[in-house]
């Protein structure tokens, strides 16, 4: 199936890129920018005409007189903006050292322009070349990324210049690198209002430690890893990748530095924000380099959608994985307080880096460049997908030797114990893997045909064999040899433990028989006793009884009991004798009576 556009682009697309929602999608080139919207799917299975082997979509361009007509202006690079809460903002990044968001639904007019260098005017090398004198020295912005979300004050738009109120927003920073290496922020909101004034680039930021040559001066993109602290992955057209912590200094907000007669906000200090380089990777990017051979092609860096202390980097030789566990571990270590013992330089863990995809196999032979690269998640798995120069698809399976941590559902077991984690079930597993650990990686040999490469020579196929080979012997085959000797040692042990504990388990079969016999002994016993204990309550009770009623005296009981029937007996001589009383009364009342009735 096809989408046709409307309005095709007049540009040579290089990148795509769709929108959080799969809504809209960005087509960029040098020349422009362009936006398609994806017919919506409907019809059975939401398949949307399977019998149209086209399918027309609404497209249109952003700022078309701008940077489709301009001689002078190229477009750098484009992003989603992630704090757009209708996913239809746009930033672009353009060689005029201006950033600018435009919402897509009104593409002529950006919504916010910011000025990356306003002091800095743009000479060129002459009339008709696009090329600035700034951008031979590094000092043009080359890429961009987003920063986690952070709330700031800002101040709220009124008639009032005397009064200030500040209002407290939703900022996303911005991270700009410029090509001599220096980076800097730019924290605005996205929905600035025009009176105010616009934001100000923070920077250079301080790079630490620091180095002479400022960690390289052709930096070609900066990837932002939303990990705790922030991580700036900053690459090189050399081949050479820098990761960077953001360190935050505390410092008052910008309530507090406001002047009480100024009517304009200004950015924090230079020192408010600074760079920590803890490490730095150079890529191979052939498989038998040479010593004289110099790398000098830009790498695009991707972010990976399973790990945030993970990423993929693009270039013209192919495809490189580079996670760092750093990360993960520094993260964990400020939620638990573990924070020196991470940064002790023992422990500390190094990045691990993988080639996927190799394009050049030669430091001489042609290559394929890496056009597209996407990681999709379904239910088979996770896969990597390339586009390569070639018009080809390589689909890999996202299969890694480091994993961040793994989701709670997944490794949550009912018949294991918390103690049980810490058992040699769990440290020989740690061994194991450890083991199998590979220290190389063999990536997917993607080249052209044996016949297009002239400029190899049989002993470079040679070389190339016997280095694969070799890579295979060491990383792959010593390696399951060393498990496997580890696995059979294991096995002899827990066999012998095997054969103690049923020696064990018989032993123990047969003392639980004999104390289930003296059990039932012991119980015969028991009744026994019970039924003589009875016995001999129930004398014991008959022999109370008679040695009481047999007692000289009288117990306090008897005598209590025999001073109230004296009483009793007493009112009963008294009732008896009123009784003889009241008969005596009524025998002569009816006396009387007789006697007057005759």
């Amino acid at each position: 199936m096809k989408l046709t556009l409307t309005n095709p682009p007049v540009f040579d697309v290089e990148t795509i890129l769709f929108n959080q929602t799969g809504s809209l999608l960005a087509l960029s080139g040098k020349n422009g920018v362009m936006i398609f919207e994806v017919p919506w799917r409907y019809g059975k299975f939401s398949t949307s005409n399977v019998n149209r082997e086209s399918i027309i979509g609404r497209s249109w361009n952003i700022a078309e007189y701008f940077f489709v007509c301009s001689s002078k202006v190229c477009v750098l690079q484009v992003a989603w903006h992630p704090g757009s809460s209708s996913n239809t903002h746009l930033t672009v990044l353009s060689t005029d050292n201006y950033i600018r968001t435009y919402d897509v639904t009104d593409p002529q007019t950006p919504q916010q322009a910011i000025a990356l260098n306003p002091n800095f005017k743009n000479s060129f090398l002459s009339s008709e070349s696009k090329i600035s004198f700034s951008t031979c020295f590094g000092e043009n912005s080359v890429s961009f990324d987003f920063g986690p979300p952070e709330e700031m004050q800002v101040p709220q738009a009124n008639s009032s210049r005397i009064i200030k109120t500040y209002e407290d927003t939703t900022v996303w920073p911005i991270y700009i690198l410029n090509g001599n290496g220096d980076v800097s922020v730019v924290k605005s909101p996205l929905n600035r209002d025009r009176s105010q004034p616009a934001a100000k680039p923070l920077g250079p930021l301080p790079m630490f430690p620091p180095s002479d040559d400022n960690y390289g001066y052709d930096a070609c993109y900066i990837l932002c890893l939303h990990t705790v602290p922030t991580c700036l992955v900053i690459a090189t057209a050399t081949g050479v990748i820098y990761h960077c912590i953001v360190l935050e200094n505390s410092a008052p907000s910008w309530k507090e530095k406001q002047d009480e007669t100024s009517w304009e906000y200004t950015n924090p200090d230079d020192n408010d924000v600074s760079l920590y380089v803890f490490e730095s990777v150079e890529l191979s990017l052939a498989l038998t380099e040479e010593p004289d051979d110099v790398f000098n092609h830009p790498i695009r860096l991707y972010k990976d959608v399973t790990s945030h202390s993970k990423y993929h980097g693009t270039h013209v030789s192919g495809l490189h994985s580079v996670a760092v566990p750093f990360l993960q571990a520094l993260e964990d270590s400020v939620e638990s307080g573990t924070l020196e013992k991470v940064l002790s330089e023992d422990l500390k863990q190094t990045c691990i880096v993988e080639h996927t995809i190799c394009t050049k196999p030669f430091s001489q032979s042609d290559s394929i460049p890496v056009l597209g690269f996407d990681v999709i998640i379904n239910d088979a798995g996770v896969t990597m997908i390339c586009l390569l120069a070639s018009w080809e698809f390589v689909c890999l399976p996202l299969v890694s030797s480091y994993f961040s941590s793994i989701p709670q559902l997944l490794v949550k077991n009912n018949y294991l114990s918390k103690n049980d984690d810490k058992s040699s079930i769990s440290v020989f597993g740690q061994q194991i893997e450890k083991c199998l650990q590979r220290s190389m990686c063999s990536p997917y040999l993607k080249s052209s045909l044996p016949a297009e490469h002239n400029n190899s020579s049989p002993q470079q196929w040679l070389e190339l064999l016997c280095n694969v080979t070799q890579r295979f012997r060491e990383d792959y085959i010593q390696r399951l040899n060393t498990a496997q000797a580890l696995l059979r040692s294991r096995i002899k042990v827990l066999t012998q433990q095997k054969e103690y504990q049923l020696q064990d388990i018989s032993k123990t079969q047969e003392e639980k028989e004999k104390l289930i016999l003296e059990a039932e002994r012991l119980a015969e016993k028991y009744e026994d006793a019970s039924a003589n204990q009875q016995k001999l309550l129930k004398r014991i009770e008959t022999v109370l009884q008679k040695f009481q009623q047999n007692l000289p005296y009288l117990s306090n009981a008897e005598i209590n009991m025999k001073e109230t029937l004296v009483a009793y007996e007493g009112k009963l001589k008294a009732f008896e004798t009123s009784l003889e009383q009241i008969k005596k009364k009524l025998k002569h009342h009816k006396e009387k009576k007789q006697d007057f009735n005759y």
